[in-house]
Formats: structure tokens, C-alpha cells, sequence
């Protein structure tokens, strides 16, 4: 995205000073030499290519795997992988991979024959995009995925997810990745690493059991893998192989397949839309191509790898598309050995960034006149000849150019050999002369991303500094004005370390947010209350049950917002009841609080029973061969199509197929990275400030779109159904839900009705706050349960006696198991959903029976993990005792000392629901079946140190047997 807005901006530079042959630009805070002069262009690309042999952007192997690929990769190691990647892209091995690119470009044909035959209009970039899509899955990964016939699929999905980054992740990546190693901050998406990762693994092993060899890049690189070349164009034996190169790993074969997919399905995409664009305008052009398309494939009889190569004017026609709209518009090297410039006195330290501004090259009308003109003829014998051969620069030069080129030729030109074979393109009087580009994927840099880089730009001088005078300045503020906060109120607090405060582990993964304050808690809970930083925030813990219960419910007023990242412009999905401020929350709570009634639960109980029962015959055959299961994965799947039936209104069938587009978004929710996790709690307003959005916006497009279709299609169609959905519609048509007698009461006119975004966050909190949460409580229950085979007999005693008595699983049913509550609340206390909970204060305050004054602004932490860890509240706190639960017990202790769902009026609305859909699984399951613990799964477990909730690092693997 960001690349063509840089060409853009390279390109206006290059055309002011291109006379100066090279000269110097300041990239954020990095000094940058554009060589303009294609005579130095050769030079740095190919002449001294010792000199810049690297492209001086993010690569780190160890965060990312997927950006160790031959793009990206520096030194001896792009150097090694060059070397066995080079025989892969050979025309033979083009020629190989042939049939694969005829069968979808004739898809591609098929799929608009309706079309054509309407004389309909198409958006030809999506079309193209598919069959590019298609080509690349099958090529570089060897999967099927069908894009062309079903545009909404799973892998669609990633494809745009792997274009949707953000303008700051280019930035960096391109002009400080440094500061990103730093910071352990990977370019690829954690949730596309994990689908592409699998995927490839998953091929490969599917190839190497059962012996399949297909002519495509896959095969290539498992022949790379098992040794370090690849069969030969002619099948001859290959001796004489150095052995200093060494065998491709998974991983590694992994990122070469990757970026071939990330390098062509936009590429050539994009170049094939272009093409056809000016070929609409240009009849006699396009009359001219097709009539040579036409005579080879009638001298060939059919399409061949060898009847493209004869194609001569196509291939002048995308020659002339590429330099046009060139894939890349600007090429980045950096300094690896200091030079001084041949022919010019510009001596280049060593770690410089050059850019060459190719799209400038291309649009230079001393090198190609009249150069908005489309004119193929450019690319005639005698033109080319009369060029600088650096001049045209589609695919870089020397060394390091694009390896690939051969393959993005072909899979351009047969897609458009398909199209132009059987159809007549014409232009659509919708699309501009010349076009008007996206400001996401264009030439143009709006004025908000501008904006937005010269924000960057101050806030990263402000944290890293451009010399030692401005990190002594920024070290000394920290030291003596931010970390001087607590000290100056005389609080005791935690030692802070510059520029995380106290929360180092948090940030670099080593350890949850959970883990990290409950250890504070265990080292300073005699304070009652303790200063900590939370990156340059100050934030009291709050320790002692009395002071809580004073910040959430006695003073309320003064501690009534959470303090966590918020924005509906933004990040639509954030404006829900978990994270909405003051009186916008106030006026939520109100319309929501009746939705979550025990007699509203009760309704949609059915929808828990349904899914609960389909969770229990899932397993039927597990049970039968006394198999083991990975719980936490099985209830996630439960708990998952539970609250997509309640929330969504949709049939998200996750229980019996675990890989579809639902589980999909619902993991990606999941994985945030620690960064995004330390910014959203404790510094919200650096996220404001650059715009940047919790939730992916790829989700809260998928999310918006589905709730949309469900609320429209119900209103269109006068359905109504017992669920969340249909409580919300009722609060957008009015701003009340119907009551459980049927009466309605005297309701507040000042309360305004939801919104569609509002009810579509409302429902999105829903489906947040309860997925996770359920499905961990659930897991650690039955983990807990498989320890203690005399609890679950206990348990399984009172289940089966409740059902006896109702004869079947119901509301009042499961609401008669008291000792199961036991279980999930002793559960809920040894394993908290939320091991912590936020607030900040409103308005300023002294502690009651305390010396602290708490300004406005501060955060406050109470660790509810600590609390529910702590053996003088909790005497052996690690043993599993739903005793704990008893009257006597729970009357003996403080209230404000178990606080699953918070406490006072801003408590967890949906802890009904909660409750009921876990016990409603867990009776399902334990009715049936008898849980035992795989001898695979540790005692205790031990937790991930990434993500916010209590994640077991290893899985949570049961034996499951049918009850006797």
C-alpha cells in the first residue's frame, strides 16, 4: 500500500532533481541517497553490487519466520539461498508449471462467459486477483482454493489481510527496522504466519506420506529439502554440487513459498488489469494483439508455454503496461562497504539507504516521450537498443533482481491470452481517463497518512533520539519527571526501568500481564496499595479487599471508566460496553442491563442445550476408543458456535469443522501481540494519537457485514428469534427490550436507541467477553475434575440426579446443580477469566483510611489473580476445593476477595450467561462421559506468557471414556 504512495512521492522528487544525477532525502530520521542517473543506478545494482548487495529492510527470522525469504534476507544468507533457489525459476521448470496456469486462465474465461454474453461490466482487479490467487495457492502451495468461483473463501480472506498493514508497519519496515527488532515486532501477521505455516507443513507431509510429485514450486522446494538442488530441466544426474549449501529447514521452504505468493498474486494482478485497461481504450492496439494471439494458437492448435513465448507484440504490450504502472515503483538497497560514487564525488557511508525511483525512470519523457502515452511500439528491437538498459527497471537489475520474473510473465500474459481470445474488452463509461487511484493502493499520498508520518516521525525522535545528547535529555526526563511520580506522593512503589517501566516482561513476551502482576501482588500486597509504571504511566495497585470495594463500588464516582483504548471512529467495534467511557457507557448499561435477565437467559437456553448436545455426540467416538482430547481447542469450538448462534444469529458449525472462516476470525482475535495488549491497557492514547485500531480491521469488516446481513434479512423477513439478536433490534427500533412478564414499564425517554454500529459493537462485546472466557473456565474445570476423579463422581452423582428428576437438560434443571457451581466457582477462582481488572480515576481522591491522593488520570490495577492466589485468603490456594464454595465459607470471607466477573455497578453484565453456557457443556459432557488426565499434560500447567487470559502453553489433553 504504502509502496505506491512512495513511488509517488520518489517519482515527484526524482522529475524536480533528477539533473543532480543522485542526491540526498532524509527518510524519518535516516539519511537516504536517490540515484537518479541510470549510469549510477547500473553501479549500485550491478558494477559495486558488493557494495550494496542488501535491501535494508525488516527481516528477523526468529519473530517473523515468514520474512526469511529471498527478498528480504541479507548477506551470505540471500546469497546461499540464491544460489538453490535460481534452478526453480528456469524456463524449463516455467514450462513445467505451465498446465496449471491454462487450467485456471480457462476458469477464468469460464467464469465470465455470462458475462460477455450480456455485454455485462466487470471489476476486472477482483477477477484478476482470483485467477492470480488460484494460479499462485496451487503453484506455491499446492492447494486448491478456488477463488475465481468463490470470492469470499478463506483464502481471499488472507490474501487481503496480507495487504491491509498498516502505513506505520511500512514505515518502519522499510526506513527503521531496527526499531521493530527492538521491539520483537513482527511484519506478518501472527494469525496469516499461522494459516500459511500450517498449510505448507500440512502439504508437505501429505506429499512426503504418500509419495505425490506434481510439476510446481512446491515439489521443487521439497526437493530442496531433501537435499540442496533440484532436478535438472533435462533429468540428467547432478554432480559436482557444492556442499557448503546446505538443505532447505520447513521453515525456511516455508517463507520461499510465502513471499512467491505475496510477489505475485498482486503483481501480476495488477499489471493484467492495467493491461486490459488501456487495451479498452486502445481498439486498435487490443485488435492488433488478439489478431497475433489468434494466428499462434492457430498454428499450436492449442495454448503452450511455447505459443506464449511466440506471442512478441503481447509481450511488448505488457512491457509497455509495466513500465506504465510499474509492480514496484521504487527499489531500496542499503551500504554494506563504504564507496565513493565513480564519476561523481559522493563518498556513501556504510549502513546509507539508497532508493531508485523507477516509477520516475518510467515516467521520464527524456527517456520515453510523450510518456502517459501507451504505445507497445516502445518496446520494438531497435527502442530498446537505443535505451540505457537501466532505464526500464520493472523487476530491479543485476544480482538481486526479481527471480521470479519469468513466472509473472507467464501467468500475466496466459491470463490475458484466455480473456483476449474470447472476449472484446471495451472501457465502461463508470471508469475514468485516466484513473483516479485508491488512496489505498495507489500513487497518491493523502493528507491523513502524511500527517501521520510526521506524527511518527516526532514520537519516534522523542523515543530512540537522533544522537546521545537527545537519549540523555529523554533518559533524565524519565528518570526524574515520569518515574518521579509515586516518590514525590511518598507511595511505595516498584522500581522502574526506562523506557518500560515496570513492565519489561510484559512487553518483550516473557511474561502474561496476569503473571506479571501477581507476583506484585505476593511481593507488596502488605502495602494495601503500591505505585508500579506502566510504560511511562503511573498505576496504583490496589491490594487490600477494603480499598477495592471503595474503588468499585463506594467511590464509583471517581473510578467509573476502565481506562482501556477506545474509539468509534477508528475502531468501530471498541465503542461496547466493556470499553466505552462515562456517560456513553451509563446510557449502554441501561438499554443492556434487562437483555441479560435470568428469564432472558432462559430463553436461550435452547440454543446452549443444541450445541451442547452436538459437542457430546462430537465426541462419541473418541470416547469409544478411550482416545485423548485437546479440550481447550474442542470447548473453544463450543463455546465459539454458542455465542455466534446468540450474537450473530449464525450457524458458525465450528464443532464439526474446526478449520472454517469462523474459527478463523476467532483465533485471529485472540492472537494480539504483547505490544498492542501493553498499549490498549496502559497507554491508550499513543493508539489514539496514530489512529491505530485494537481490533483488526479486517475483522471488524467480516464482523460489521455479517451482523448487518443478519439484522436486515430478520427485518426484511419478520423473523424473530430468542436470542441477543433479536433483544438488539428491538433497542434499535425503540429504546427498551421487551420485559420477561410481557409489561412494559415507565422508560426513560433520554435514553436514545442503538445505532446499527452500536448494536454490532454491543454484540461484538458479547461474543469477545464470552468465547474465551467460557471455553478456558470450561477446560480448567474438566482439568481439574480429571485430577480429582472424587469431585467428578461427586459432580456426575448430582448431575444425573437433576436429570432424573427433570427428565430432560433445562434452566431450572442445570439452576438445581449446586455443587457443579461449586466446581466452576472454585474453578473461576484458581483460574480467573480476566486476571486483572482496570480502572482510572475520574475524578481526584484520597483513599479512605490511607495517606494516598489519587489525581485524575491514574490508573488503577487490582489483581484479581493475586487475590484468588493468596493463601491468607485462601489457605493452599493451589489445591482444587470446591468446598471453598460452601455458605459458612463464602460468609467467612471478604466479598471483594473473589472477583471473576468484577464487582459494583460496572461488573460483568453477561455473567449469567456465562455462568449457564459452561455448566451447560460441562452437564452435556459429564453426563456422558468420564474425563481422565493424559499422561502428555503437565501438573501443574504452565502458562503462556502471551496473551492476556490464563492460556496452558501445551495444550490441555484429556482421556475421554463413555461413564459406565
Amino acid at each position: 500500500v504504502i509502496l505506491f504512495s512512495t513511488g509517488e512521492f520518489f517519482k515527484n522528487a526524482y522529475m524536480k532533481y533528477k539533473d543532480h544525477r543522485a542526491f540526498g532525502m532524509y527518510t524519518l530520521f535516516k539519511p537516504n541517497l536517490i540515484v537518479a542517473d541510470p549510469d549510477l543506478i547500473r553501479t549500485v545494482l550491478t558494477k559495486e553490487f558488493g557494495s550494496f548487495h542488501d535491501r535494508g529492510m525488516y527481516f528477523n527470522e526468529k519473530v517473523d519466520p515468514l520474512s526469511a525469504h529471498l527478498f528480504l534476507m541479507p548477506g551470505k544468507k540471500w546469497r546461499n539461498l540464491r544460489v538453490k533457489l535460481t534452478p526453480t525459476f528456469t524456463s524449463g521448470k516455467m514450462k513445467q508449471m505451465f498446465p496449471i496456469m491454462k487450467e485456471y486462465s480457462e476458469k477464468l474465461a469460464k467464469c465470465l462467459n455470462e458475462k460477455a454474453q450480456m455485454r455485462d461490466s466487470i471489476e476486472m482487479k477482483d477477477m484478476l486477483a482470483r485467477y492470480s490467487t488460484d494460479v499462485i495457492m496451487s503453484t506455491a502451495f499446492g492447494i486448491e482454493s478456488n477463488c475465481i468461483e468463490d470470492p469470499n473463501n478463506k483464502y481471499r480472506g488472507y490474501q487481503k489481510k496480507i495487504l491491509e498493514i498498516h502505513p506505520i508497519w511500512i514505515a518502519l519496515s522499510m526506513f527503521a527496522p531496527k526499531v521493530m527488532d527492538f521491539f520483537c515486532i513482527p511484519f506478518t501477521d501472527q494469525s496469516v504466519t499461522s494459516f500459511y505455516t500450517n498449510m505448507f507443513r500440512e502439504t508437505v507431509e501429505y506429499r512426503q506420506s504418500h509419495n505425490i510429485v506434481r510439476y510446481d514450486f512446491v515439489n521443487l522446494l521439497l526437493q530442496l529439502m531433501k537435499r540442496d538442488y533440484v532436478d535438472p530441466d533435462d533429468d540428467k544426474k547432478i554432480t559436482n554440487v557444492s556442499s557448503t549449501v546446505n538443505k532447505l529447514t520447513l521453515t525456511e521452504a516455508t517463507a520461499q513459498s510465502y513471499v512467491f505468493f505475496v510477489a505475485g498474486f498482486e503483481t501480476s494482478s495488477t499489471t493484467a488489469t492495467y493491461a486490459l485497461y488501456e487495451l479498452a481504450q486502445h481498439q486498435d492496439i487490443q485488435d492488433k494483439v488478439r489478431k497475433e494471439i489468434d494466428e499462434v494458437l492457430q498454428k499450436h492448435g492449442e495454448l503452450t508455454y511455447d505459443a506464449v513465448c511466440d506471442m512478441t507484440y503481447l509481450h511488448k504490450v505488457v512491457n509497455e503496461t509495466l513500465r506504465k504502472y510499474p509492480p514496484l515503483p521504487v527499489l531500496n538497497r542499503v551500504c554494506t562497504k563504504e564507496i565513493t560514487l565513480p564519476t561523481t564525488n559522493i563518498r556513501v557511508p556504510e549502513g546509507t539507504l539508497i532508493t531508485i525511483p523507477i516509477f520516475g525512470l518510467h515516467r521520464d519523457p527524456s527517456i520515453y516521450p510523450n510518456p502517459d502515452k501507451f504505445d507497445p511500439e516502445r518496446f520494438n528491437a531497435d527502442e530498446i537498443e537505443a535505451r540505457h538498459s537501466y532505464a526500464y527497471l520493472p523487476f530491479g537489475e543485476g544480482p538481486r533482481n526479481c527471480i521470479g520474473s519469468r513466472f509473472g510473465y507467464a501467468q500475466t500474459k496466459v491470463g490475458l491470452v484466455s480473456l483476449l481470445s474470447r472476449y472484446i474488452i471495451k472501457l465502461h463509461p463508470r471508469t475514468p481517463v485516466p484513473l483516479i487511484f485508491s488512496e489505498s493502493i495507489a500513487f497518491r499520498i493523502p493528507l491523513k497518512f502524511m500527517l501521520l508520518l510526521i506524527r511518527f516521525t516526532m514520537v519516534l525522535a522523542e523515543l530512540i533520539g537522533v544522537s546521545i545528547f537527545a537519549l540523555s535529555i529523554l533518559y533524565i526526563y524519565y528518570k526524574f519527571v515520569i518515574f518521579n511520580f509515586w516518590h514525590k506522593r511518598g507511595v511505595f512503589y516498584v522500581k522502574p526501568v526506562v523506557p518500560t517501566g515496570n513492565l519489561t516482561d510484559l512487553v518483550t513476551g516473557k511474561m502474561s500481564a496476569g503473571q506479571l502482576f501477581q507476583n506484585a501482588y505476593i511481593k507488596y500486597k502488605d502495602h494495601r496499595a503500591f505505585g508500579m509504571y506502566t510504560l511511562f504511566k503511573p498505576n496504583l495497585v490496589i491490594a487490600d479487599p477494603d480499598l477495592i470495594r471503595t474503588v468499585l463500588t463506594k467511590e464509583f464516582g471517581s473510578f467509573h471508566d476502565r481506562g482501556l483504548y477506545f474509539n468509534e471512529k477508528v475502531d468501530p467495534l471498541s465503542g461496547n460496553l466493556v470499553l466505552l467511557p462515562g456517560k456513553k457507557w451509563r446510557n449502554l448499561r441501561v438499554k443492556l442491563t434487562s437483555t441479560f435477565s435470568s428469564g432472558k437467559i432462559k430463553q436461550m437456553f435452547p440454543i446452549m442445550k443444541v450445541y451442547s448436545e452436538k459437542l457430546a455426540m462430537y465426541l462419541k467416538e473418541k470416547a469409544q476408543m478411550r482416545d485423548s482430547i485437546e479440550m481447550k481447542d474442542m470447548l473453544q469450538r463450543y463455546s465459539t458456535d454458542v455465542i455466534m448462534s446468540t450474537a450473530l444469529g449464525v450457524e458458525s458449525d465450528c464443532i464439526e469443522d474446526p478449520n472454517n472462516i469462523y474459527q478463523i476470525y476467532q483465533k485471529k482475535i485472540v492472537e494480539v501481540n504483547p505490544i498492542w495488549v501493553a498499549l490498549s491497557m496502559f497507554a491508550p492514547g499513543i493508539m489514539d494519537f496514530f489512529s491505530i485500531p485494537a481490533t483488526d480491521r479486517y475483522v471488524t469488516n467480516f464482523y460489521l457485514n455479517i451482523f448487518r446481513e443478519t439484522v436486515e434479512y430478520r427485518q426484511s423477513h419478520n423473523i424473530v428469534k430468542h436470542d441477543f439478536v433479536n433483544l438488539l433490534i428491538q433497542l434499535m427500533k425503540r429504546n427498551y427490550v421487551d420485559p420477561d412478564d410481557k409489561k412494559t414499564t415507565n422508560v426513560s425517554s433520554t435514553v436514545n436507541k442503538l445505532t446499527m454500529t452500536e448494536a454490532a459493537a454491543t454484540s461484538y462485546g458479547l461474543f469477545l467477553g464470552g468465547f474465551e472466557t467460557s471455553a478456558t473456565t470450561a477446560t480448567f474445570a474438566l482439568y481439574e475434575l480429571a485430577q480429582h476423579q472424587d469431585i467428578q463422581d461427586k459432580v456426575c452423582k448430582e448431575i444425573d440426579k437433576v436429570l432424573e428428576k427433570h427428565g430432560e437438560l433445562t434452566y431450572d434443571a442445570v439452576s438445581e446443580m449446586t455443587y457443579l457451581h461449586k466446581v466452576i466457582n472454585e474453578t473461576m477462582r484458581k483460574y480467573p477469566p480476566i486476571p486483572l481488572v482496570n480502572r482510572i480515576c475520574t475524578k481526584e481522591i484520597n483513599l479512605p483510611t490511607t495517606n494516598i491522593h489519587v489525581p485524575k488520570g491514574t490508573l488503577i490495577t487490582i489483581p484479581i489473580i493475586g487475590l484468588h492466589r493468596d493463601p491468607s485468603i485462601y489457605p493452599n490456594p493451589d489445591k482444587f476445593d470446591p468446598e471453598r464454595f460452601n455458605a459458612d465459607e463464602i460468609e467467612a470471607r471478604h466479598s471483594y476477595a473473589y472477583l471473576p466477573f468484577g464487582e459494583g455497578p460496572r461488573n460483568c453484565i453477561g455473567s449469567r450467561f456465562g455462568y449457564m453456557q459452561i455448566k451447560a457443556g460441562l452437564v452435556s459432557l459429564l453426563s456422558r462421559y468420564t474425563f481422565k488426565l493424559h499422561p502428555q499434560t503437565p501438573v501443574p500447567l504452565i502458562f503462556s506468557e502471551k496473551g492476556f487470559t490464563l492460556i496452558a502453553k501445551t495444550g490441555v489433553y484429556l482421556i475421554i471414556e463413555p461413564r459406565k
